[in-house]
């Protein structure tokens, strides 16, 4: 399938009102000098499989879905994608001479950003509970595989590929809380990277009345970073150094470079991205 001369982003959801990818997108396009076009696009669920195939016969070069399609995206578009199975959903695609690549770009995004801060090859990720994000990271950190991976509350069933992307045998290894904690005190000097949807307040807070300081004492003793939705940061922040949180204000502008970067080749500009979102949010 040969592109159209000006290649297309289409931004699809069926409640696109105060959505700010397509602003963002612009600025970051002009920026660049690129000429292409972006458009988001109001569509009822129902008639979504409908949109994609329109889609693919108009040559369209690049896709983004809002929350309520992402299901659907990765299973119509992507089905044959374990990763995409695995997830749940994908955020957004783009056409290749292979076809279609979708992918969830949370985890990558974040990947990346803790990649550029940590000594990755020597991190450990610590993965806690079975959500959508912590699955994309999972995702994220096969691509680019930091020393290991931990996970507490792991869903019951993993794809095997997940396994050892670095030929390591226990380079993922799904435990409990404890076991965690000693698993990493025994990393010594290791840095970590802690990403949760929901921290668990009742293992900080109630079940062992110890385990609140081990952990403070861990991930603040550490080169350390922590990512947590805002409204969950309350439960760690009698225990965690508010400067290792990675700022979930920040979430977004850098999912958006990371597609901007994957869609066009180009890097994307990510104090633009910042500073148009900002804009965006004082109309």
């Amino acid at each position: 399938m040969e592109l159209n001369t000006q290649p297309i982003l289409c931004c699809l959801g069926d409640s696109v009102a105060g959505a700010p990818t397509q602003f963002v997108m612009e600025r970051c396009l002009a920026a660049q000098g690129l000429d292409w076009r972006a458009f988001t696009v109001e569509i009822a669920a129902e008639d979504f499989d409908t949109v994609l195939s329109g889609i693919q016969a108009m040559k369209f070069q690049a896709l983004r879905f809002f929350p309520s399609f992402q299901p659907a995206a990765a299973a119509l578009l992507v089905p044959d994608d374990p990763w995409a199975d695995f997830i749940g959903a994908i955020t957004s695609a783009g056409w290749t001479p292979a076809g279609w690549r979708g992918w969830h770009h949370w985890g990558l995004a974040i990947g990346e950003a803790l990649a550029s801060q940590l000594a990755w090859s020597d991190t450990h990720c610590w993965l806690h509970g079975d959500s959508l994000r912590c699955r994309s990271a999972a995702v994220a950190m096969h691509e680019t595989p930091p020393a290991a991976l931990l996970w507490t509350e792991a869903p019951d069933e993993l794809p095997e590929q997940l396994s050892t992307p670095t030929g390591e045998d226990n380079w993922l290894t799904t435990l409990d809380w404890p076991a965690a904690m000693d698993r990493l005190v025994d990393a010594t000097d290791a840095p970590i990277a802690f990403v949760s949807e929901n921290p668990p307040e009742s293992v900080l807070h109630a079940d062992t009345p110890d385990a609140g300081e081990q952990f403070s004492e861990l991930l603040n003793s550490r080169t350390s970073r922590c990512v947590v939705p805002e409204s969950a940061q309350q439960s760690l922040r009698p225990w965690i150094d508010p400067g290792r949180f990675l700022p979930e204000s920040d979430w977004d502008a850098l999912s958006d470079a990371y597609d901007f970067q994957r869609w066009t080749g180009q890097p994307a500009d990510l104090p633009l991205i910042r500073d148009a979102l900002d804009e965006y949010g004082d109309f």
